[in-house]
């Protein structure tokens, strides 16, 4: 298998590559990852066979896609099916250069995208279970179990040849808990489209009008499920205090979790639930300002998009935000505190002209993250591969 994979691979005329996901497609983080990097592949001749459950990509000859035939929930349950179904098809099949987003096979894989860190997040005592109860709490612990399974199969010098990692502290905290791979890592960021978040009126009107906005609100934008984890009682906190503001939550969760809070703080009329969106740039785009108050991010490709539509970041320093954000320039970091992100709303409110200026700031810093410029990076490490004896 090994040698095949090397016959095929290492010849940089060759451009072949087979592709391990879990999704392929223009929606959430870690897929969109995938979709947009593949694409530009695909673009520039490049051979891309996809392993997924699905694959957005267009029809042609030169995308091949395999599907995976597992479930999407509960995510326990995916990542191993996922695992062995991609071993099965892996043993059948696999020209060129083996690339996988995040360590999920068995198999040696040339690169793997980590765009988390299992270890570093159980380090951190947060949960991932999107509800409170017993169920929840167990598949939550499942999942964990199993990525630090693979985590600690796939980070071995063995058993990889190179690994991206999406931030410089993901690879920092990659590093620290898997140190006889750290000499394989290097950052290569996730991107974005910065022609998908140009600012529209037309699209901001529309939007604003669905939501009930009035002219002279002001939208601060909240993107993301496992609301717990991603700290929307914090967002809601800074409401109380920053009137003007009306908060929009876009992602999947549970609203009613959080029915008491919003009633206490008298906010009910300034919160916008819209549920999880195929297509959430419109909401980017109709907003005023980001807020993340996350207590754990590998690298947020929300922060990203947010400086790509032009909005303030308000964000507390973690990774990737420490590596875009420059404080008082294009947003600012803050404590997870309601009180703190309020302060930074009251001062976008009240200086147009500031905001205007962070504005523009946000959407510069955002432009050395272009995906054309991310798919020359992995290209460059594709090349350093293949040209390996």
């Amino acid at each position: 298998m090994n040698s095949q994979r090397e016959q095929n691979g290492a010849t940089n005329g060759s451009r072949m590559l087979t592709l391990v996901a879990s999704d392929v497609a223009p929606v959430g983080g870690m897929e969109r990852a995938a979709y947009e990097l593949s694409r530009r592949l695909v673009d520039r001749g490049w051979h891309v066979t996809v392993i997924a459950r699905s694959c957005a990509l267009t029809p042609g000859p030169n995308v091949r896609f395999i599907r995976l035939r597992s479930p999407s929930r509960p995510v326990s349950v995916a990542l191993l099916s996922d695992a062995v179904l991609a071993t099965l098809v892996l043993v059948r099949h696999q020209p060129g250069l083996l690339h996988t987003i995040n360590p999920t096979i068995i198999h040696r894989a040339d690169v793997i995208t980590a765009q988390f860190c299992e270890a570093a997040f159980r380090g951190a005592g947060i949960s991932r279970a999107r509800r409170p109860n017993a169920l929840y709490r167990f598949n939550s612990w499942l999942t964990s179990w199993i990525a630090m399974l693979f985590e600690r199969w796939c980070y071995h010098p063995r058993r990889v040849g190179q690994i991206a990692c999406a931030s410089d502290g993901l690879r920092r905290d990659t590093a620290k808990w898997y140190p006889q791979i750290a000499d394989r890592l290097r950052t290569i960021h996730n991107g974005v489209n910065l022609d998908a978040f140009q600012p529209d009126e037309t699209v901001r009107a529309r939007v604003r009008g669905e939501l009930r906005i009035a002219d002279d609100q002001l939208v601060a934008l909240f993107v993301g499920g496992d609301w717990h984890r991603k700290g929307l009682r914090h967002a809601l906190d800074a409401l109380r205090a920053a009137p003007g503001w009306t908060l929009a939550v876009v992602g999947s969760g549970d609203p009613a979790a959080f029915a008491e809070q919003i009633e206490a703080a008298g906010v009910r009329s300034r919160v916008r639930f819209v549920g999880r969106q195929t297509d959430p740039v419109p909401y980017f785009v109709a907003a005023d300002a980001l807020v993340a108050p996350s207590y754990f991010e590998a690298f947020s490709l929300v922060t990203l998009e947010g400086a790509a539509a032009g909005l303030p970041l308000i964000v507390p320093r973690m990774n990737g935000t420490e590596e875009l954000v420059d404080h008082g320039v294009n947003g600012w970091f803050t404590e997870r505190d309601g009180g703190a992100i309020a302060e930074r709303l009251r001062m976008l409110r009240d200086d147009p002209e500031a905001r205007d200026q962070m504005s523009r700031a946000a959407r510069e810093s955002a432009a050395p993250y272009d995906w054309d410029l991310i798919a020359d990076l992995y290209e460059e490490l594709y090349a350093g591969l293949s040209s390996r004896p």
